[in-house]
């Protein structure tokens, strides 16, 4: 299986497990576990840190001046339902919002929220379920150096517990027990837990 929108690469995996790169014997099940890693981070942090160029997402906004949406780079278009019959019949210009945090590009992060212009007519329709319409580059410009160190140890500790039994890697005679839960690695979590986003992704 290819690696599909993976947040480390599968030489990385190989580094941290002293897999020889010429060894490709795991090399399907190396791809298979960072694509399984890089969905639970995903799901632990309740937003994803690749690209969806041109995506469209529907938001509902809970003032009339901004709307909170996921992470994005760059907008399209931003359309408003201005009452409420599931047609986005108000498109906004470009000088009708600002793009909040207004210094995350230069920090390398996504903005997060979009603000009404002081000049604009315009207000968005607080509370309107898919009160507004975006179409955007959805994610992140690029993956996160705290996220790729999460991908890579908690992957390394998907593959660590194939070879458990009853749960546990390891034994007294060897150094230690090392006891699996189904959640992610504590070190993972970690390193992940300023990313976590309370608002999750939109459907």
């Amino acid at each position: 299986m290819a690696i599909t929108n993976g947040y480390c690469t599968r030489a990385d995996l190989k580094v941290a497990l002293a897999i020889g790169t010429a060894d490709s014997a795991d090399d399907a099940v190396l791809d298979d576990i960072i694509n399984t890693t890089s969905r639970l981070i995903d799901e632990y942090t309740g937003q994803f840190f690749y690209t969806i160029a041109g995506g469209t997402a529907y938001y509902e906004p809970h003032s009339y001046e901004e709307v909170e949406v996921d992470p994005l780079t760059s907008v399209t278009s931003i359309a408003v339902d201005t009452d409420g019959d599931g047609v986005w019949e108000t498109v906004l210009g470009a000088s009708d919002y600002i793009l909040e945090p207004v210094n995350a590009a230069m920090f390398g992060k996504p903005y997060t929220y979009i603000e009404l212009a002081p000049s604009t007519t315009v207000a968005f329709p607080a509370d309107l379920d898919k009160g507004v319409k975006i179409i955007a580059n959805f994610g992140w410009s690029a993956i996160p150096p705290q996220v790729v160190q999460a991908c890579i140890i908690a992957s390394s500790h998907l593959y660590e517990a194939r070879k458990a039994y009853l749960g546990v890697i390891g034994n007294n005679d060897t150094g230690g027990v090392i006891r699996l839960s189904q959640r992610l690695h504590a070190e993972a979590a970690l390193l992940l837990e300023s990313f976590k986003s309370y608002r999750g992704m939109a459907v």
